[in-house]
């Protein structure tokens, strides 16, 4: 036999056997250079392999160019130890081969033909197909009833132990390995029939479910046709096209439908959080594990619940799934692959944005936490490092170690600026530098005004505040009372979220139409004219002192506080001491003399 010895007659690895041409055998070495094949190990094969009514097999190869290649047509049981499944049972009864199975899913079976045989084909992908000779016909008959589509026939011995799985697959039934225990080799293993019970109550749950399916289907287009009409009637409305109708109602936004929380998953989830209590991570009940405990329990079943309490466990699954979505990592390496992974995903989108739109970006990141693996990390465009070098007078990698420093050298928890003087300070700069981010360079500074805010503000500069804080009263810093209003106040344009904004096209033309339309119903009296500053009620007359604080001289004068007297000496502008000082003893004694003199005159009065 050509190509083939048995194990006894291997000498060593490296003989070589001649083959016929064009002919060698499943998984041999093939020498591309000669017409010679390197034999495989005997333990390749099994110990009890029929050697000697062995046959050839005609080989498939993988590239289009060889001259042996077999068309994409059926594919017969290769050397595979494995048990004896054939493309389909279409042996007669007189055949003796009774290990055959029905045809897999996927073979095309063909009816009898006249002859009392069967034509069949399957598009299974199969590494070798056995043969003797290459027929010239592309259908031959055997002499157990088979006929095949092919131009390949098949010796009619079938080896036991062979099998039609692709390389590399076990088996191909519908049960699992679990099942096969006591199945040998060239055996097949017999499926129980449904019973008739089973039958029906498989049909009347599927016409039930088929039934609901039609419902809610009817239920979901009369939604989807009403919810297009009112699109459609509000792109009409306020003239929006269909693209910006889409936006603006979020119809286009939703990639992906997010889960919808069910009563029986919610009860599921809290059955889990039960059964597991307690218990070690490795120990943990799956998901089968837990419903087979709750079928065990009648406590464990939504029918009962009322809509009330399904309405209930819906929102604590849901809230607990948020709650997991928003959740901190668990670990530092963790947090430190999430750091990076979204830092990566921004830096791609601001490089992304100095390509479109010519700016420039900067972007500092550090940890709040000692004991953490998430370093301090700097992103931005190539003429920061000059800008900071250049104008800040600082590295802009130095900054990122301060701000590393300053983040982990806070105390936690603790807030600065608590006092209320400070923030309400500090509120007004904030506002006051917002401001001047939108203002040209070199521009004068602009007062804020708070009262006449629309008018001395809006109206003149044509610019407004964008997200003032909700709960906290539009007056001037100094008159909120509260920290907390001020702490919110200070967040929010710390971080951006308030800040001013010059008006767009509309919102100037609608200020600019509501100014002229004003000016027009002053002119013709329809509306009294604004003053531009408020007179006293005393404009003319002469104000003498306050009647609030005058008092009379003559009560209580001792306990009145000393009035606040202007220093004569220091606004004549002269020295406090002269250059010189000269002998003032005879000026001192006829001073005192003259003293005495008036104090006897003023005593004899």
């Amino acid at each position: 036999m050509s190509g083939y010895l048995p194990p006894s007659q291997y000498h060593s690895p490296t003989d070589q056997y001649d083959v016929a041409p064009g002919v060698r055998p499943y998984s041999y070495m093939e020498d591309l250079n000669s017409n010679t094949v390197t034999p495989l190990s005997p333990s390749a094969l099994p110990a009890d392999f029929d050697w000697e009514g062995f046959f050839a097999l005609q080989p498939i190869t993988s590239s289009p160019g060889q001259h042996n290649l077999v068309d994409n047509g059926a594919h017969y049981p290769s050397i595979l130890p494995f048990p004896t499944v054939l493309d389909g049972q279409i042996l007669d009864e007189s055949s003796e081969a009774s290990n055959v199975t029905s045809p897999p899913i996927g073979a095309r079976v063909a009816p009898v033909s006249e002859h009392g045989t069967q034509v069949f084909a399957t598009a299974l992908e199969l590494d070798v197909c056995p043969a003797q000779i290459v027929s010239d016909t592309h259908t031959s008959k055997v002499s157990n009833g088979l006929e095949c589509d092919t131009n390949i026939s098949f010796p009619s011995t079938l080896v036991v132990g062979q099998a039609n799985f692709p390389a590399g697959a076990d088996f191909v039934m519908d049960e699992g390995l679990s099942e096969d225990e006591g199945v040998g080799v060239a055996e097949v293993r017999k499926r129980d029939k449904v019973s008739r019970e089973t039958r029906a109550r498989r049909t009347a749950a599927r016409k039930v479910k088929d039934e609901r399916k039609e419902v809610y289907e009817q239920e979901a287009e009369t939604i989807l046709a009403r919810r297009a009409v009112e699109d459609a009637e509000f792109s009409v409305k306020h003239s929006l096209s269909r693209a910006r109708t889409d936006e603006i109602l979020e119809a286009s936004l939703f990639a992906k439908g997010t889960r919808a929380s069910s009563a029986s998953n919610a009860l599921n989830s809290r059955a889990s959080a039960f059964f597991n209590l307690g218990r070690a991570k490795g120990q943990r009940y799956n998901i089968a594990e837990v419903r087979a405990l709750m079928n065990g329990d009648p406590t464990w079943s939504t029918r009962d619940l009322e809509g009330n309490a399904q309405e209930i466990l819906c929102a604590e699954l849901t809230k607990k799934r948020k709650e997991k979505a928003h959740a901190r990592r668990g670990s530092r390496l963790s947090a430190a692959k999430t750091s990076w992974v979204l830092q990566n995903r921004i830096a791609g989108d601001l490089r992304l944005l100095e390509k479109q739109t010519d700016c420039l970006y900067v972007m500092l990141s550090t940890s709040t936490q000692h004991d953490s693996a998430v370093k301090s990390s700097m992103m931005g465009s190539k003429e920061i490092y000059d800008f900071s070098k250049d104008i800040l007078g600082v590295d802009i990698f130095d900054v990122a170690k301060d701000l590393q420093l300053y983040a982990l050298s806070r105390k936690p928890g603790a807030i600065s600026h608590t006092s209320i003087d400070k923030l309400r300070t500090l509120a007004a700069k904030l506002i006051a530098s917002s401001m001047a981010m939108i203002l040209q360079p070199g521009s004068p500074k602009i007062r804020m005004a708070y009262v006449d805010y629309q008018t001395a503000i809006v109206e003149k500069y044509l610019m407004q505040i964008v997200g003032w804080p909700a709960g906290v009263p539009f007056v001037k810093p100094s008159e909120i009372s509260s920290i907390t209003q001020l702490q919110k106040l200070v967040n929010a344009f710390k971080t951006g979220t308030a800040h001013w904004e010059p008006l767009n096209k509309k919102e100037r033309k609608k200020v600019t139409d509501t100014v002229r339309q004003r000016e027009e119903d002053e002119k013709a009296g329809r509306v009294k004219k604004k003053p531009k500053k408020v007179t006293r009620s005393d404009k003319g007359t002469v104000r003498g002192p306050n009647k609030c604080t005058a008092k009379d001289s003559s009560s209580n004068k001792e306990n009145e506080p000393a009035r606040k007297r202007a220093r004569v000496e220091a606004s004549a502008g002269g020295f406090k001491s002269a250059p010189t000082i000269e002998d003032s003893d005879g000026d001192e004694n006829e001073g005192s003399e003259q003293d005495v003199e008036d104090s006897e005159g003023e005593d004899s009065e």
